[in-house]
């Protein structure tokens, strides 16, 4: 038996090999959590235009109901485009008879070539425009 202090070269390689993998894996963690944290922070600023969009774009119901939509306006905040339409083709309610119509209201921006929205869909009841489309 020898008494010699100290660690063997293969003790020293596996502790090395345990704490690269560990590092790596805390990595990898870490690379996810940026990305949930900037999607998250998209997903907020947006609806912060949704609600800057509805102020600069107010819902008045004594208008047409062509005028409550909004065309692409990407003017409010650099790099989102809010948009506000009525969907007449997903609507479960006919709005000749019951004068309720399906708006989407939709704030869009960029990720990574891919486009990103963030929707809320609103029923209007909107009597004087029932019987126009």
């Amino acid at each position: 038996m020898s008494s010699r202090k100290g660690l063997t070269l293969i003790e020293v390689i596996l502790a090395a090999a345990i704490l690269s993998i560990s590092l790596a894996g805390m990595l990898v963690c870490l690379s996810r959590c940026l990305t949930v944290m900037r999607a998250s922070k998209m997903y907020h600023e947006a609806v912060k235009v949704l609600g800057m969009g509805d102020v600069k774009y107010p819902m008045r119901l004594d208008k047409e109901i062509e005028e409550i939509e909004v065309s692409d306006d990407t003017d409010i905040v650099e790099g989102f485009t809010y948009s506000r339409y009525i969907d007449y083709e997903n609507c479960p309610f006919d709005p000749e008879e019951d004068y309720i119509y399906m708006m989407r209201t939709r704030v869009s921006w960029m990720h990574r070539d891919h486009e990103k929205y963030h929707e809320v869909v609103q029923y209007i009841y909107h009597e004087e425009s029932g019987d126009k489309k």
